[in-house]
């Protein structure tokens, strides 16, 4: 039985995300969820977004690799637990490198620049459907923000902007 990603069911209601800073041992913080959900768009061929060349009549007559893409969007939405405090861990505070992750450190090399990046991994449940362990998705330099919306419960939802600066920006098991 073969063991990719799409061969076997995700369960994206039972899974965690972490995140995680650029030490040499990260400072991270797990978010175990089970009531949340995870978008991570636009997989391509090679990373390339192309170009559809028309004539004057609409008939496409060529399509050509035009740019190497240079991120990938990734949303996730659950349930809030916390918001900010300086004291607790929380997920504002990690991704805005302030309180008790002020000291966090980017996970960018210094040599690129000074923008904040974190890591971000999305572990989810296979190994309960027939694949022989779970899957996750890694990306090594994401840049987020997070909306707080009220409700019962309220919800918070994170935009990640993972950018693919090297060859090992991404992980997939």
């Amino acid at each position: 039985m073969s063991d990719s990603v799409a061969d076997v069911p995700v369960l994206p209601a039972d899974g965690t995300l972490t995140m995680g800073d650029g030490t040499g041992t990260p400072v991270t913080m797990v978010i175990p969820y089970d009531n949340g959900n995870v978008k991570v768009e636009d997989f391509e061929v090679d990373d390339m977004e192309v170009q559809a060349f028309e004539s004057r009549g609409g008939t496409i007559y060529a399509i050509r690799d035009v740019k190497k893409k240079t991120s990938t969007k990734i949303t996730f939405t659950a349930d809030l637990v916390g918001s900010t405090d300086s004291a607790k861990a929380n997920i504002l505070d990690f991704i805005r490198f302030t309180n008790k992750y002020s000291g966090n450190v980017t996970t960018l090399p210094s040599t690129a620049g000074k923008a904040k990046l974190i890591s971000f991994k999305w572990g989810f449940e296979r190994s309960n459907f027939g694949a022989t362990a779970d899957g996750s998705f890694t990306y090594k330099y994401c840049r987020a923000k997070a909306s707080i919306e009220e409700g019962v419960p309220s919800k918070i939802s994170i935009s990640i902007e993972a950018f693919h600066f090297s060859t090992d920006y991404v992980t997939v098991t």
